[in-house]
């Protein structure tokens, strides 16, 4: 347990130091970075619940017990939640250019595509798709 508490330490000493990189800083890795991570963001928000599509950069949630907010992505890479009240929150920051596209699709569900820029040019796009909700239909 010692010797990896220690190897530990000597990465966050070196990294402090500038002698590694823990983190890629290529333009297309910080890309990939930020659309993963705007995936992951996206899918927490989306996956299970009722979503209304208002446009191709736009949705309603509509979570049980919670206030509806929406969802909406900028030319700016900002995406950004709405709440009822009209204040509204940064969520993602994707980048200039960046941005979330919605496509419903009634097969499948909602397409979301997410597009990451770096202002270095750096560029990744990632998509998923929200399957619809299950009504149950009351049967026993």
């Amino acid at each position: 347990m010692a010797i990896f508490v220690f190897f530990a330490w000597m990465i966050e000493a070196a990294n402090a130091l500038g002698l590694i990189e823990i983190e890629a800083q290529d333009p297309a890795s910080r890309a990939y970075r930020l659309a993963h991570e705007g995936l992951a963001e996206m899918k927490t928000l989306l996956v299970g619940a009722p979503i209304e599509l208002l446009g191709e950069h736009k949705v309603r949630i509509r979570r049980p017990e919670q206030p509806p907010v929406v969802l909406e992505s900028f030319h700016d890479g900002a995406v950004t939640v709405r709440f009822p009240d009209g204040r509204s929150e940064v969520l993602l920051e994707l980048g200039p250019g960046g941005g979330v596209h919605f496509i419903r699709d009634e097969q499948t569900g909602l397409e979301v595509r997410i597009q990451a820029r770096t202002e270095d040019g750096g560029s990744y796009g990632m998509r998923m798709v929200v399957p619809p909700i299950k009504r149950s239909s009351g049967r026993a």
